[in-house]
């Protein structure tokens, strides 16, 4: 099984117009992460957080959460303990939770495309494609309380277990990215 990972970085709305359609021809389910389920539109799972009603800037409507697969994660979920960190007061993120929820719940996962998940702020106030929406939280990303090492050793110990399943994580990205996963890139080929 594949799996393709979406986050709201700046660029996914236009990506997901020219992309996505290759992924799901080619048998990728798709997870929205958050607000990203505004993205996807139909045939995905939807992670999102505990607090996402509280806390989300744009809220699906409730006939379409009727209709589709949602998996809630809370801020310290039972798969916490995949975490090589997981100090008093610091939480994981919806990125490493998603990874983590394929590893530990499909064994059926061969690959995982991570996309608009980069982990890449250069502009506080426009961290995510619905940034500019009044009510937007995005600046709650628990990520934002870890150092740059602390990061990095987070996502390489993500990396090692996946390796430990015989799983491969990409990154989709193509651009700027703090993910030090290799990149993926045959959907480009293709269009």
């Amino acid at each position: 099984m594949k799996f393709l990972v979406m986050g709201s970085a700046p660029y996914m709305r236009e990506w997901t117009d020219q992309h996505l359609q290759w992924f799901r021809d080619e048998g990728f389910q798709i997870i929205a992460i958050n607000n990203a389920w505004s993205l996807a539109v139909w045939g995905f799972t939807w992670h999102r957080s505990r607090d996402f009603f509280d806390a989300g800037t744009i809220l699906p409507p409730q006939d379409m959460v009727l209709a589709i697969d949602v998996v809630v994660h809370t801020p310290r979920n039972k798969y916490r303990h995949l975490y090589r960190r997981f100090r008093r007061g610091q939480q994981g993120t919806m990125l490493l939770n998603c990874i983590y929820w394929i590893l530990y719940h499909r064994p059926d996962a061969l690959e995982i495309v991570l996309i608009g998940c980069d982990l890449v702020y250069a502009d506080p106030s426009r961290i995510a494609f619905y940034s500019d929406h009044e009510n937007s939280k995005a600046r709650n990303d628990p990520f934002s309380r870890y150092s740059e090492e602390e990061l990095k050793e987070e996502l390489d110990w993500a990396a090692d277990h996946a390796r430990e399943r015989k799983v491969f994580l990409w990154n989709a990205s193509e651009g700027k990215t703090f993910l030090p996963y290799a990149r993926f890139s045959e959907y480009q080929n293709a269009n």
